[in-house]
């Protein structure tokens, strides 16, 4: 709740991408999001985008993460 909070994600769009991701999913996705929080105008209404994504096609966290690994391993 802190990390939500902190990135400005309401209550709403929390519960919205938790009822469509589920628990560990949205919160692997707001833990991308804090990665990348420079990148993302508003972290709100990306989260929102993802459940909307999933709800429509199956949205998975995954590509998300091996995004994340990648640019770890770069020298």
């Amino acid at each position: 709740m802190l990390v939500r909070s902190m990135l400005g994600v309401s209550p709403d769009a929390w519960l919205q991408a938790v009822a469509v991701l589920g628990q560990d999913s949205a919160t692997i996705a707001i833990a991308c999001i804090l990665q990348r929080a420079h990148l993302i105008r508003s972290s709100g209404c990306y989260l929102r985008s993802l459940a909307d994504k999933a709800e429509m096609s199956g949205f998975s966290v995954e590509p998300m993460l091996k995004a994340l690994e990648g640019r770890t391993k770069r020298p």
